[in-house]
């Protein structure tokens, strides 16, 4: 009898935390969104990191020869960091075909986990991309897709996914 009180007391304690924890990742994954819509319509193109059950992201524009790094945690941007960059979204050829046979030739699908996504205007028209695969698997890859290789270089370079998860 005693087994089942301790389980039911060990339940009902860890339920609180387990449901605020998800009400972080919601929240976050809220604001995520919201960075993303708003870089979109400011620049034309918005990315983003981020991983199912973490409450933290990373989304990121260039506009400008400028590179915005917005760092989001627990539904609150918390950082803002802004570089000088090249301008080369505006000549950016893509082949989206082409470009996920390459990142899943090199990355594994992975349903329930990390997050890189991307939303730009090509020719005026939205594109928006979701690809589920393991961040630090894509960051230990090299590519040939010009786009593929800038977003990866830029994640390493300017330390976008160096977390550990809460």
């Amino acid at each position: 009898m005693r087994k089942i009180h301790f389980a039911l007391l060990l339940i009902a304690f860890s339920l609180p935390v387990s449901c605020s924890t998800m009400q972080l990742i919601r929240r976050n994954q809220s604001m995520t969104q919201k960075q993303v819509d708003s870089f979109f319509q400011k620049n034309g193109n918005a990315f983003y990191l981020s991983s199912t059950y973490a409450s933290f992201s990373v989304v990121w524009t260039y506009y400008e020869g400028k590179m915005v790094i917005c760092n989001i945690q627990k539904g609150k941007v918390i950082r803002i960091r802004v570089f000088q960059e090249e301008e080369w979204l505006s000549n950016l050829e893509l082949d989206l075909n082409n470009i996920e046979n390459e990142l899943f030739q090199k990355n594994a699908l992975e349903l329930d986990g990390d997050c890189l996504s991307l939303k730009i205007q090509i020719d005026g028209k939205p594109l928006s991309e979701i690809w589920y695969v393991d961040i630090e698997c894509f960051k230990a890859s090299d590519y040939e897709s010009v786009l593929l290789s800038k977003i990866r270089n830029d994640i390493i370079k300017y330390k976008m996914w160096d977390y550990e998860y809460e």
